[in-house]
């Protein structure tokens, strides 16, 4: 029973730590969030299509879903150096990973993300309706999609990862 107990101590110790460090985060990243929605809407809208919001409390909630969001992926960055930091075997893993999702990531924001929002915001000008986005369905698309594209980079790690364990055969 005592085993237990040390083992729910410092699971709860370590789940407060991560906690309070998603708190931090989350205020970081509100502080900069207009800057980040900015940067998106001027890299990712093509100048025809217009952003508005349709609610009164739309662009709040936005700044908050992409506070959070940010918030939670940094959490997540340190939550998974709390789980190799025990089995330091395996830390060979996190700098291919790193440089994939980087790397899926720039491909998709740079290249994937604009190429499609020029193309799916052509198709409307072209039967002649303007295109107006919601805020919110706009930077959810696009960060939604950032995030699948990042971790679809992670697949090539994942399956050698399998096979190395014997869970995927050649």
């Amino acid at each position: 029973m005592e085993e237990a107990s040390k083992i729910l101590y410092y699971g709860r110790k370590k789940l407060l730590s991560l906690i309070v460090i998603t708190i931090i985060n989350f205020a970081i990243a509100w502080y900069y969030c207009d800057r980040i929605i900015e940067r998106i809407k001027q890299d990712m809208l093509p100048e025809q299509a217009k952003l508005i919001v349709t609610t009164p409390m739309e662009y709040l909630l936005v700044k908050i879903q992409v506070s959070l969001i940010l918030a939670v992926l940094i959490t997540l960055m340190v939550f998974i150096f709390y789980l190799l930091r025990k089995y330091r075997v395996r830390i060979i893993w996190i700098p291919p990973a790193i440089i994939l999702f980087i790397f899926g990531f720039s491909f998709s924001y740079f290249l994937l993300m604009p190429t499609a929002m020029r193309i799916l915001t052509s198709l409307p000008l072209e039967s002649g309706i303007s295109p107006f986005f919601s805020i919110r369905q706009f930077l959810t698309f696009i960060i939604i999609s950032l995030i699948l594209f990042s971790l679809v980079f992670e697949l090539p790690l994942i399956v050698t990862w399998l096979s190395i364990n014997g869970y995927v055969s050649s």
